[in-house]
């Protein structure tokens, strides 16, 4: 494992206490949360906090949550992030954070990310970069389940080997993935928004090792099956709908092409803004995902924002 989780606490509770000190004003602060499911067995949900620092600064911390109901299995990953944004002047700006992932015991994933974003009148565009530590911790080997069928197991702790008795040592499988990518903005009136962007990502190990069965004995089935969301790569589209009065209508189309398999999902996402008042707004989203080889998953969400 790359980087302890008390390191990841400790930082969340460092920014926290910077966002809890008395240097902002009223108006300064923004919190937001969304919740969403699909009829794939899986719920999620993020909280996430973001706070004015000065003229030109932005910190940000979230921390989320999702739960996979599966066949063999139930799993849950979470997420936490750290963050900020500098003006660098009118229409340069420079977002970086940190962000764990994963689940205890099964696959952690620790990133390091960069935003340069230019805007112009109608046009916008942004640059990103990162780096991405993942590592599969060893300690479940793979084995027919109970009812002698083929695949990786319920994930059930074992020992990983003893080098005294000959058997083989069960070492984690650490990987690093670079990514980089642009997305460009046009905003042709006033009413009016479009996005495109396109992310690659390169990994310093064959990630397809993990959809072989002999390369993937010593690892948990979840660990296995969470790893499949790694990218090869990511385009996707995005259409906004200034209706007035602050609401708007949104379209988000996308297509994320699996490192480890293969597979080509594509998602639609249709999302809705309607402010609630002054202080609050609320969005309401519905999507469909389509992976190859399976079938159509659909997912609805909530998500409310408030200004104090």
């Amino acid at each position: 494992m790359y980087v302890h989780s008390k390191h990841v606490f400790g930082m969340v509770f460092f920014l926290c206490a910077f966002l809890l000190s008395p240097t902002g004003m009223a108006g300064d602060w923004v919190a937001e949360s969304e919740f969403r499911a699909s009829d794939a067995d899986s719920r999620s949900f993020l909280i996430s906090l973001d706070r004015t620092i000065g003229e030109r600064g932005l910190a940000f911390v979230s921390l989320g949550e999702t739960w996979i109901n599966g066949s063999e299995q139930d799993m849950d990953t979470r997420r936490q992030s750290v963050g900020g944004m500098l003006r660098l002047d009118d229409e340069w700006r420079l977002t970086g954070y940190y962000e764990r992932w994963g689940r205890r015991g099964d696959i952690i994933s620790d990133r390091v990310a960069f935003i340069l974003a230019r805007d112009f009148d109608q046009w916008g565009f942004s640059a990103n970069a990162g780096a991405r530590w993942i590592t599969l911790e060893a300690g479940a080997p793979a084995r027919r389940d109970r009812n002698g069928a083929e695949g990786p197991p319920i994930n059930i702790p074992v020992n990983p080997g003893d080098p005294d008795d000959g058997e083989v040592i069960a070492e984690d499988y650490d990987t690093r993935a670079i990514n980089l990518g642009l997305r460009l903005r046009y905003r042709p009136s006033e009413e009016w928004t479009f996005a495109a962007g396109f992310t690659h990502y390169d990994y310093d190990r064959d990630p397809t090792q993990l959809a072989a069965r002999d390369q993937v004995e010593r690892y948990s089935a979840s660990a296995v099956t969470l790893a499949q969301g790694f990218l090869d790569r990511s385009v996707y589209l995005d259409a906004r709908y200034d209706l007035g009065n602050y609401r708007d209508l949104s379209v988000y189309v996308s297509r994320d092409r699996s490192a480890v398999d293969g597979r080509d999902a594509d998602s639609i996402i249709l999302s809705y803004l309607q402010p609630l008042s002054a202080a609050w707004d609320l969005r309401l989203e519905v999507g469909r995902t389509q992976t190859d080889g399976f079938d159509a998953s659909h997912s609805v969400g909530i998500g409310v924002t408030w200004y104090p």
